[in-house]
């Protein structure tokens, strides 16, 4: 087995080498481990289950400062649950009690919880260790010196100076695994063991990430149901219930839309949406929006989209086409994807909504009629002349209409077209004003107007003669 720093180990002991019985034999070193009867092997943990409350298993090693200075002690745990309400969960302990002897904690509220012993009551600042997980526990010593504690690689508050565990260096040392005490309930710990290091040295930050890093030792490949971890331990776990695993696995198979969480030993929902990996339509979010459910997914066409059953997708909805769009009456529907628009025809502005568009009036906007006159108009507007005119072909200006052209006068008047307008005016031998039906013969016998001498005057239609003269 590849254990590191092994020139500065004084014992090592891993599960994986346990063959039975109430001697644990070291991987590295001389002294066995007192197994009790009280503690049992676990064979799918390949560890020891210390439940708590009975005797423990015993190391015949001294580790007071008398015999090491300094040391370290290394552990891979699994706590179940500490041994009563109030237990402080000490999971390893020089014995006997010298005075706050080195120890490493779980659960000692005066200690910070997961802590070590340094001679008085102190708060490492690591909290309560979480339960049912594989956890990697080092405790620093140096006498005199600073002592520290680290969990899963993470260091604690440093205490300095470490004078705790001084005493007699009797032979009678040994350190307790699992508790303080044979038959004691307030410290003990009901938790799984699987390796235990003593080192003769502080171990550096640096050497203890190591450690936390190479992970648990196994001999084995795990069977189905288990998975071995790919970091922080190289033993076997068992999959949660819902999950599964062939032989070797390194992780367990959770049903579909769950995911494996390997530190919480669980499985948990995949929360497709978030990850990007679901099969909503159209590429959310742009015409569909997925929404996790637990172990799944759901997808829902966005506004403006709907689904079409034919090609398994959402697609555009025409507002303008179905109707669905609302647009002002002076406005023009135009359909976009998820979405329309509403634009307000030529001659009118504003927003295109209902009630939106009014109208522009381009009569002062600018010269739209150049030098004609302008009256605006809704959505348009005319250009205009003056009576008598009429804009050129050009509309840029005013020319002067010949209404004579279009005889606007009696038959038997003259037109004569004037600046704007025209007069009308009856031919000789007819009077009246001229206009349509206004010229009327004038008897020129009656009214003196003839020159008959002597002879009766006779009138004509526009004239007159004279008795006894021909017709002209």
């Amino acid at each position: 087995l590849d254990f590191l720093f092994q020139n500065n180990i004084v014992a090592a002991y891993s599960a994986t080498s346990y063959s039975g019985g109430s001697i644990w034999k070291p991987v590295i070193g001389l002294e066995n481990v007192t197994v009790p009867a009280d503690v049992s092997f676990d064979a799918t943990e390949r560890a020891f289950h210390t439940p708590g409350g009975g005797n423990l298993m015993e190391i015949p090693i001294r580790t007071s400062p008398v015999a090491l200075d300094k040391v370290t002690f290394e552990m891979w745990i699994k706590p179940v649950s500490c041994f009563g309400e109030d237990s402080r969960c000490w999971v390893i302990t020089q014995s006997p009690d010298f005075g706050w002897p080195r120890s490493i904690t779980l659960s000692d509220s005066r200690l910070g919880f997961t802590s070590i012993t340094v001679g008085q009551r102190w708060d490492s600042g690591l909290g309560r260790s979480a339960f049912n997980r594989w956890t990697h526990l080092v405790g620093v010593w140096d006498h005199e010196g600073t002592a520290n504690v680290y969990r899963d690689g993470v260091k604690g508050n440093a205490f300095s100076p470490a004078g705790n565990g001084v005493g007699t260096d009797n032979a009678k040392q040994t350190l307790l695994l699992g508790g303080y005490s044979n038959n004691e309930a307030a410290h003990t710990s009901n938790i799984l063991i699987s390796e235990v290091v003593i080192y003769n040295t502080s171990l550096t930050d640096e050497q203890v990430a190591q450690l936390y890093a190479k992970g648990r030792i196994s001999c084995t490949e795990c069977r189905s149901g288990t998975y071995k971890h790919l970091r922080g331990s190289q033993s076997c776990s068992i999959c949660p219930s819902t999950a599964s695993s062939s032989s070797g696995s390194t992780t367990c198979t959770c049903p579909d839309g769950f995911g494996f969480i390997e530190d919480e030993n669980e499985c948990g929902d995949l929360k497709e949406c978030e990850l990007g990996t679901h099969t909503c339509p159209g590429g959310s979010p742009k015409n569909s929006t997925c929404y996790d459910t637990e172990g799944s997914f759901e997808c829902d066409c966005n506004p403006g989209w709907m689904w079409a059953a034919d090609s398994n997708e959402c697609v555009d909805i025409d507002e303008c086409k179905h109707e669905i769009a609302r647009c002002d009456c002076n406005a023009v529907c135009r359909n976009s994807e998820g979405s329309f628009e509403c634009a307000c025809g030529d001659g009118w502005t504003g927003t295109g909504m209902p009630g939106g568009c009014a109208d522009i009036d381009e009569c002062i906007q600018g010269v739209p009629c150049a030098s004609l006159g302008c009256n605006n108009t809704l959505g348009s507007f005319l250009c205009v002349c003056p009576t008598g005119y009429q804009a050129d072909n050009a509309q840029s200006s005013c020319v002067q209409v010949n209404e004579c052209e279009l005889n606007p006068c009696d038959d038997v008047a003259n037109c004569t077209d004037t600046e704007g307008s025209f007069l009308c005016q009856c031919e000789a031998g007819f009077a009246g004003s001229g206009v349509p039906g206004s010229c009327f013969d004038i008897n020129e016998c009656d009214s003196g107007q003839h020159d008959c001498q002597h002879v009766p005057c006779l009138n004509t239609l526009g004239s007159f003669r004279c008795a006894g003269e021909c017709n002209a």
